[in-house]
């Protein structure tokens, strides 16, 4: 799995310096990251979430895949909780609560588990794209778009919900996007992960990067979102003793803490833009987390082997 992350991951890094490079020797202009964060947040990423559950299903994988989200979700929301409580002794912004909580789910992880685990494991990748994009484009788009309330209407109308609830009447009828249709729709799914990489790295090309890496407020949020959340999510689940009292869903659960373990979600970055953050600080958080995590995410798989598997 390490070589295999490694590559994944440098390439990545390899996106970023493009887009970096391009506003620098100006092919485009930093304010083009808007259009293109609109892009992906509103097209790319609802495609992808249809594409993951054009899939066949079993009553296994079901019980399975139902598992992976009701932990993803139980994970989920005890961040969010954990994320509240030190908001203020930490004097946390809601890019910094955001990237805390909401890790790359789609644009690293689904790729390196189709490649490392096989399709079958990536079934269940996809429960935790469920539970994902729900929080997303409920909890975090609420935090960084200052709304304090949740508007159902709003919600419904997000392209991103709208391709959920597509994707999920798909998985659990059997009904299939038609063939043309299909190719389109997976053709710009996998168009989302090198755009969204693009995208930092023209939002970077503006910052001063220099200042981000001696910031040590930068890497205190990168050890949370990278090391202490998700030694905090195994900490739950082992009180909860799941992986003793059903052992047959270790591999499930791998997957999932897999998620739960990657760097800063590009989806931070995206709405940072559109809602006018931060969105130097949002880029350099989910650039140098990127980097990190090519310590830190075989380190917490490690972790995740010795206490469960």
């Amino acid at each position: 799995m390490i070589p295999i992350l490694i590559e994944k991951l440098s390439a990545m890094i390899l996106l970023v310096a493009v887009g970096y490079g391009a506003v620098r020797v100006h092919v485009l202009k930093s304010e083009d990251a808007r259009p293109l964060s609109a892009l992906s947040v509103k097209i790319l990423m609802p495609c992808l979430v249809i594409d993951v559950f054009q899939i066949e299903v079993t009553p296994e994988k079901l019980v399975f895949f139902l598992a992976a989200a009701g932990t993803g979700m139980a994970v989920y929301l005890l961040w969010i909780v954990v994320a509240a409580v030190i908001k203020r002794p930490l004097g946390l912004d809601p890019v910094e609560q955001a990237t805390l909580i909401y890790s790359n789910v789609g644009n690293l992880i689904l790729p390196l588990v189709s490649m490392v685990l096989g399709e079958e494991m990536l079934f269940y990748a996809g429960a935790m794209q469920i539970v994902f994009h729900l929080c997303t484009w409920t909890h975090a788009d609420m935090l960084l778009s200052g709304t304090k309330r949740v508007d159902v209407k709003r919600i419904l109308r997000n392209p991103n919900v709208i391709a959920l609830i597509v994707g999920l009447i798909c998985l659990f009828t059997g009904l299939r996007v038609p063939g043309v249709i299909a190719t389109a729709v997976s053709q710009l799914a996998g168009t989302l992960g090198p755009i969204s990489m693009l995208l930092v790295g023209m939002v970077l090309a503006e910052s001063d990067l220099a200042h981000f890496l001696r910031s040590g407020r930068i890497w205190l949020v990168l050890c949370g979102r990278l090391i202490v959340f998700p030694l905090l999510a195994m900490g739950a689940l082992w009180i909860s003793r799941v992986p003793v009292l059903f052992p047959e869903l270790r591999p499930v659960l791998q997957v999932v803490f897999l998620a739960l373990s990657a760097p800063p979600a590009s989806t931070v970055s995206q709405l940072a833009v559109l809602y006018e953050h931060d969105a130097e600080e949002a880029g350099a958080l989910n650039v140098l987390g990127t980097i990190a995590c090519l310590v830190t995410l075989p380190l917490m798989a490690w972790v995740f082997e010795m206490i469960f598997m």
